[in-house]
């Protein structure tokens, strides 16, 4: 399912490649996106999840209210990833388009920080895969990830 790449102008001035990218067998990817519509003052969350051959096993799309951006993208990691427990599969690999909350996730925050719980509901569900690699993707290479975020509407 390794399509031709689509190569993008990055912020960074460099050409990268939008594709998929085959995932060690056993493996599985979670997209997952977030979404806010200030004329419904509403943000939804979503994943899709494929497996090593890139086969589109499921989704996930909930409606959550009014929150910002930033959290509705950390909500839509750790449903994701408690979807993902069903497959009962040990490694994933997670792509987000957010640079900010991969940042959240990878570094931490405060207590006091007020993406603190969100932050550390997923490190709580991270600890159920052996394996998980964190990933920034370009908006372009999380597309049905966005459109299930935006049908929530």
């Amino acid at each position: 399912m390794k399509g031709k790449p689509n190569l993008l102008k990055s912020n960074f001035g460099r050409n990268r490649s939008v594709r998929w990218d085959p995932l060690p067998i056993g493996w599985l990817k979670l997209n997952t996106d977030g979404a806010f519509s200030s004329g419904r003052n509403m943000a939804t969350c979503s994943g899709v999840v494929r497996d090593h051959w890139g086969s589109f096993l499921g989704d996930l799309v909930y409606k959550l209210g009014v929150c910002s951006i930033v959290e509705a993208k950390l909500q839509g990691i750790h449903k994701g990833l408690s979807f993902v427990k069903k497959y009962k599969n040990n490694c994933v690999i997670v792509e987000i388009d957010s640079l900010q909350a991969l940042k959240l996730i990878r570094e931490g925050c405060p207590l006091s920080h007020q993406y603190f719980s969100p932050v550390e509901e997923i490190k709580l569900e991270a600890r159920h895969f052996r394996s998980i690699v964190w990933k920034h993707t370009l908006r372009e290479g999380n597309n049905l990830a966005d459109c299930f975020a935006k049908s929530g509407f």
